[in-house]
C-alpha cells in the first residue's frame, strides 16, 4: 500500500486518495492492524537495524495517514502546543540544563548546534515562542470536513443510506453485487465468494492442508482480487445510477481529502516513543467513533424534553422528561460534563446538518467546567454554531417525575423517567416543551499532561528517571532493590512477631493484621523490589494484601523515610480498584 501510494505521490503531488471496505468490521480491523504495527516495529535482526527499520516505520506512517481519521487534527491542532509545552517545560530548568542536554535538544528541533550554552537557550526559546504561535493559529481550525466522508468509505452503510435493497436482513457483498451490478453480459458476470470461503481458504493454505474452502477449493488471494473488482464494480453502479436520476455523479467520494501528514513521533526514545503513539491513537479511535456518530446524526442518542429548572442547594439544574433511550445516573461524585445537549432537528430534512458534527472535543478536553475567565477563550474559539446550538451538560440525577415541579407544571399520566443536568452555554437559551438529543463528547483530563511528561522526559535523556528505566529495561528494574534493605528486613519480621504475639493475647484484630503464606510473600517482594505486580482470582486478598503491604512499608521505613523520601506508587487496570484500595 505505502509502495501505491508513493507511486501516486510522485505523479501527482496533490492527488487524493479514498479507500473502500464493504463491512465496518473491516475498516476496524485494517486500522487495528496498522496501529498494531506501528507499536510493534521491531527489527528482527540486526541487519535491519540499519537497513528496514527506518523504512519500515515510514511506510506504516504513510498508512497511517491515509486511513485514520483525526491523524491529521492531532497534528495541526494539537502537537504545536504539546511541543510548545514540552519546551517551556525544558527550558524553566535554567540552572540545571548543561550544555550537552542543550546540544541534543537543539539537535531534536533541527536546530544549529554551535554556540554558547545561553546562545543555544536563545534559539530553543525562540523555537517555542514559534510553535505556541502555531498552536494559537491553528487552534480554531477545524481539520475535519462537513458533509465529507472519511478517508475509508464503508459501503454496506453508504449503498443502504443511498438504495432501499429489496433483501430483507443482512445483506453481504456478494447479494449486493447481485442485486445491483446487473449491467454485465453472462460472460462477464462477476463472482465474489463470500468471507467464510474466503478465510476457510485462507486458514487451509497457512496449514498447510492446500486451497479450500466451504463453498469449493478457491485460491486465496485470486479470491481477494475478484472481491476487489466486486467492490469497484459496486461503487461504479452507484455512480452511474445516481448519474442516470440526473443529480451528481461525485459520490462514494471525498473530493476535500488531501492526503496529510499525520502524527509526528516528537520522542526519539524508542520505547517513549511507542507510548507517545499508542496514546494519540487510542484518542483518534475514541474521537472517529464519536465523529462517525455525529456524521449519522447521532441516531441513537437519547431524546429529552426540557420541563424547567429547579434549584437545590443554591445550585440551578435543568430538569428534562427522557423521551426515548436511556441514561445512566453518574457514578462519581465530581461533575466531569461529558455530555452535549443540542436542539433535536427534523428527521425529515435531509439538508440538516448534526450540529455536533462542528464541536471541537480536543481543545476542551481537558478543561473543568464551568469554564472560568482563564479557560473561556477556549470556547470562544469553537464554531460559531457551536456556540449557538450546543450545550455542556452534566448528568447529576436519574430519576422519576414528581407530581408537580417548582413552577407549577403537572405531569400529565403516570410516572416517567426525568434526568436533572447541570449545563453550561453561552448561546440559546432552552425552551419549555422543546426536544433536546443529548451524547456524549470526549473527556481525558490526564492526556495532555502525560503526553507533556513523555516528551519532557525523552528531551533529557541523560537524566535518571525511574520512569525511562521502567520501559527500557521493565525486567532489570523489576528486579533491582528498593529503599528497603537489611534493616527494614529485620524491622518487618519484629512486627510480624508482635502481631502473632497481640494475636496470642486475643487482642481485638490482630488477626487480621497477619498475612497467609502467599500474601506475605507478595508482602515481601513489594518491600524488597522497585516492582511487583499482584496478580489472583477473584477473592484470594489482593487489594487487602496491596493495602496492608503498603501500610506495613510506611511502618518499618518510618525512621528513614524523612531522609530517603521513598514514592509508592499504586496502580490498577481499572478506577473501581483504585477506589478499592
Amino acid at each position: 500500500m505505502a509502495q501505491q501510494i508513493r507511486g501516486a505521490q510522485g505523479e501527482w503531488p496533490d492527488f487524493r486518495i479514498q479507500v473502500y471496505t464493504y463491512s465496518p468490521a473491516e475498516r476496524l480491523a485494517i486500522i487495528n492492524h496498522l496501529i498494531k504495527a506501528a507499536l510493534r516495529s521491531t527489527p528482527r535482526n540486526e541487519d535491519e537495524v540499519h537497513q528496514r527499520k527506518g523504512v519500515y516505520e515510514e511506510d506504516i506512517q504513510l498508512c497511517l495517514d491515509t486511513l485514520c481519521e483525526g491523524t491529521a487534527t492531532l497534528k495541526t491542532l494539537f502537537q504545536p502546543h504539546l511541543l510548545s509545552g514540552a519546551l517551556l517545560s525544558f527550558l524553566s530548568k535554567k540552572n540545571t540544563l548543561s550544555k550537552a542536554e542543550l546540544v541534543t535538544c537543539c539537535k531534536r528541533l533541527g536546530l544549529n548546534t554551535d554556540g554558547t550554552a545561553e546562545e543555544l537557550r536563545s534559539a530553543i526559546a525562540e523555537e517555542q515562542k514559534t510553535w505556541a504561535e502555531t498552536g494559537r493559529r491553528l487552534n480554531g481550525v477545524d481539520g475535519r470536513e462537513v458533509g465529507q466522508l472519511g478517508k475509508v468509505v464503508v459501503l454496506k452503510k453508504e449503498v443502504e443510506r443511498l438504495f432501499a435493497l429489496p433483501i430483507p436482513g443482512f445483506v453481504d457483498l456478494p447479494q449486493t453485487v447481485e442485486v445491483l451490478v446487473t449491467d454485465r453480459p453472462v460472460e462477464k458476470k462477476l463472482s465474489c465468494a463470500s468471507d467464510d470461503v474466503l478465510f476457510g481458504a485462507w486458514s487451509n493454505a497457512n496449514n498447510g492442508s492446500g486451497n479450500g474452502g466451504g463453498g469449493g477449493i478457491i485460491d486465496w488471494e485470486t479470491g481477494l482480487k475478484a472481491r476487489n473488482k466486486c467492490m469497484r464494480a459496486v461503487v461504479d453502479n452507484v455512480r452511474k445510477r445516481i448519474a442516470d436520476a440526473g443529480l451528481t455523479d461525485k459520490v462514494l467520494l471525498n473530493e476535500a481529502k488531501k492526503l496529510e501528514k499525520g502524527m509526528s513521533k516528537l520522542c526519539v526514545n524508542d520505547r517513549l516513543g511507542k507510548l507517545f503513539l499508542m496514546l494519540q491513537f487510542d484518542v483518534v479511535l475514541r474521537l472517529d467513533g464519536l465523529w462517525q456518530d455525529r456524521l449519522d446524526g447521532c441516531p441513537n442518542a437519547p431524546v429529552l424534553r426540557y420541563v424547567g429548572a429547579e434549584k437545590k442547594n443554591g445550585a440551578w439544574y435543568q430538569v428534562f422528561d427522557i423521551v426515548s433511550g436511556t441514561l445512566e445516573p453518574r457514578v462519581e461524585d465530581r461533575a466531569f460534563y461529558d455530555w452535549i445537549l443540542v436542539p433535536d432537528t427534523d428527521p425529515s430534512k435531509q439538508d440538516v446538518v448534526p450540529s455536533e458534527i462542528y464541536f471541537d472535543d480536543l481543545s476542551l478536553c481537558s478543561l473543568v467546567f464551568p469554564l472560568n475567565r482563564y479557560t473561556k477563550s477556549r470556547w470562544d474559539e469553537q464554531h460559531r454554531i457551536v456556540k449557538e446550538d450546543v450545550t455542556i451538560a452534566n448528568i447529576s440525577d436519574i430519576r422519576m417525575s414528581p407530581n408537580s415541579s417548582t413552577d407549577g407544571w403537572v405531569n400529565i399520566g403516570r410516572p416517567h423517567s426525568q434526568a436533572v443536568l447541570q449545563t453550561f452555554f453561552t448561546g440559546k437559551q432552552l425552551q419549555k416543551g422543546t426536544t433536546y438529543r443529548i451524547s456524549p463528547r470526549f473527556v481525558d483530563f490526564n492526556f495532555n499532561r502525560v503526553l507533556l511528561n513523555l516528551v519532557t522526559m525523552d528531551f533529557q535523556p541523560s537524566r535518571d528517571v525511574a520512569f525511562i528505566e521502567l520501559v527500557t529495561d521493565p525486567i532489570g528494574f523489576a528486579q533491582s532493590p528498593s529503599y528497603c534493605g537489611q534493616q527494614e528486613r529485620e524491622e518487618e519480621r519484629r512486627v510480624m512477631n508482635k502481631l502473632r504475639l497481640l494475636e496470642r493475647c486475643r487482642v481485638p484484630h490482630a488477626k487480621e493484621l497477619i498475612l497467609e503464606r502467599s500474601q506475605q510473600k507478595a508482602a515481601e517482594r513489594m518491600m524488597f523490589k522497585r516492582l511487583s505486580v499482584i496478580w489472583g482470582p477473584p477473592g484470594t486478598g489482593k487489594t487487602y494484601t496491596l493495602a496492608l503491604s503498603t501500610l506495613r512499608m510506611i511502618e518499618v521505613l518510618g525512621n528513614r523515610a524523612p531522609l530517603i523520601c521513598p514514592s509508592i506508587l499504586v496502580t490498577a487496570m481499572t478506577h473501581a480498584a483504585i477506589e478499592a484500595i
